[in-house]
């Protein structure tokens, strides 16, 4: 499989009262399975849960414990890519169903699809809630069901990787800019922002030193203030004035006609270094770097 997309729905406010998970396998564009348990979580439901989801007591009084689907779950995601939406929470009941039952861990890749979508549909949506997501997509979608949910999450995944003309989800993460998190040995990690930590964690160095830089577009595998910090940790500085100070200037997607004008302006007196995102991030991220960039 490509990936693996996952749902929890909960009884209550603890991690451990799951009581449902959907869980779709996806491979080239395509369902390869998709399963929807009903667990008892053997403890107390709360209204407002019920109200979320639908599941009461009586529905999963007779059905199995987690424990007893763990291997047939385990089949279906260890060592695969497995996907949530907002996945430190999806994860993370896992994480602890697996603790209270003394249960053995996968070995996974965990990506998260709130970040997926934050990234893709920034400026596109007013939200990133999976029921915006439905709407926007087209896709049939009852919120709050397990295995719906998760559909949806294999949908957006399925159009953010068309947008960016990539072949899988691992390409998907490179150009985006995202790394993926870990649940193995019983530690859990999230998915991450790979420029967010290097623009905040990287020693800074004098490699833009001397450089005046303005940007116009949207970039494609990070936002323009990591990009700005990028420029500063490197000893370099930002400028939104697009005139003859300016010593390198970055087109990303979709430029802005007059600040591609205003260039034009500027080179008819000087020599500008004009650089593409893949050239930019080439010039601000070296594979000494924190994350290999």
């Amino acid at each position: 499989m490509e990936f693996v997309a996952i749902d929890f729905e909960t009884a209550n406010a603890n991690l451990t009262s799951a009581c449902s998970i959907g869980i779709v396998g996806a491979f080239k564009g395509k369902t390869v399975f998709e399963k929807h348990y009903l667990i008892n979580p053997n403890e107390e439901f709360l209204s407002y849960n019920v109200q979320i989801h639908g599941i009461t007591h009586d529905m999963v009084v007779n059905e199995p414990t987690f424990d007893k689907l763990w291997d047939e779950i385990k089949e279906l995601i260890d060592g695969a890519i497995v996907f949530a939406h907002c996945a430190p929470f999806d994860l993370a009941v896992l994480k602890s169903l697996l603790d209270k039952y003394d249960l053995e861990y996968p070995n996974i890749k965990v990506g998260c699809t709130l970040k997926v979508s934050k990234i893709a549909f920034k400026g596109i949506l007013e939200n990133c809630k999976l029921n915006t997501i439905s709407n926007y997509l087209e896709v049939d979608h009852n919120h709050h069901n397990a295995i719906s949910d998760a559909l949806v999450c294999f949908h957006l995944l399925e159009r953010v990787k068309r947008m960016y003309q990539v072949y899988d989800v691992v390409d998907l993460f490179e150009v985006i800019g995202l790394g993926f998190g870990s649940l193995k040995d019983k530690i859990l990690r999230s998915c991450f922002n790979k420029f967010t930590q290097i623009s905040t964690s990287q020693t800074k160095s004098n490699r833009l030193e001397g450089k005046i830089i303005a940007f116009s577009g949207k970039p494609k595998t990070m936002t323009k203030t990591e990009a700005k910090k990028l420029v500063e940790v490197h000893g370099g500085i930002y400028t939104k004035d697009i005139n003859k100070a300016i010593t390198t200037f970055v087109v990303f997607l979709n430029p802005v006609k007059t600040q591609l004008n205003a260039l034009n302006r500027v080179l008819e007196f000087k020599e500008v270094e004009v650089l593409n995102e893949e050239q930019f991030r080439k010039l601000v991220i070296s594979k000494g770097d924190k994350n290999d960039y």
